[in-house]
């Protein structure tokens, strides 16, 4: 009896050990998961802070260079074309006021990203262009009001907060997806429902100033418009013809 009863609660012992390994074995298996997951997802959400680039009267060299600086990954002012016709990344304010057009390709973090632009003074000159500006992923975020990473104030061109994804969908949406509801010079040759490709936490609701829309969760603003302002979510450069096409139609603008 007295074995039996020893028996059975060494028994009950070695299983709620062996429950406990096992448990410690798949915690400590999730952890290291969460860590490669929110190591990959940093190095894809804060590539570089990008600055912006000055785009010239050649359409098609432009447009291969444009590519060429978007896709290079690396910190780059903002993308201008010069009185001259020519593109190069300047933050220069007198470059950037003179410039015909303006591409503002943010990556990154967006508290870091703004105090960059307050460092340089462009907070305060970007609202005012007058030239068409096309800001890509956190550069359109960074033109709205406030953002919810990090609690951010934006250059309120848009008058909208940027909000982040719910956990119930993968955060964050990094790959392929459609732009539908197109509403702009921007989209000529673009199909409805044409696929993007898109890497980013956060998003723009719908509102006034949507000229496309994407369906993650829910249906948000995947490029909006105002004036002179252009901005879209997903990445064109790394979109393939159709990316292009939208890129080209901006510099045509």
């Amino acid at each position: 009896m007295i074995f039996t009863k020893y028996s059975n609660t060494l028994r009950w012992f070695i299983i709620a050990a062996s429950f406990a390994i096992v448990s410690l074995i798949l915690w400590k298996t999730y952890e290291f998961f969460q860590h490669f997951k929110d190591e990959e997802r940093t190095k894809m959400e804060n590539w570089s802070f990008a600055q912006t680039d000055i785009i010239n009267s050649d359409t098609n060299a432009n447009l291969d260079l444009t590519l060429k600086i978007l896709n290079s990954n690396k910190t780059t002012p903002m993308l201008v074309i010069n009185e001259d016709g020519d593109l190069v990344s300047s933050n220069n304010i007198d470059e950037i006021k003179a410039a015909d057009k303006i591409i503002f390709p943010g990556v990154g973090e967006a508290s870091s990203a703004m105090k960059m632009l307050k460092e340089s003074k462009l907070d305060i000159i970007i609202p005012t262009l007058k030239q068409p500006v096309l800001g890509i992923c956190l550069g359109m975020q960074l033109m709205c009001a406030k953002t919810e990473e990090g609690n951010t104030n934006g250059l309120g061109i848009f008058d909208v907060i940027v909000k982040r994804f719910s956990n119930k969908v993968k955060v964050p949406q990094m790959g392929w997806n459609t732009i539908t509801n197109l509403e702009s010079k921007l989209f000529d040759g673009i199909s409805d429902k044409e696929y993007m490709y898109l890497v980013h936490s956060y998003y723009v609701e719908e509102n006034e100033r949507s000229i496309a829309t994407t369906d993650y969760e829910f249906f948000y603003a995947s490029a909006i418009q105002k004036d002179n302002f252009y901005g879209v979510q997903f990445h064109p450069e790394k979109s393939g013809k159709s990316g292009e096409r939208i890129l080209q139609n901006f510099l045509n603008l």
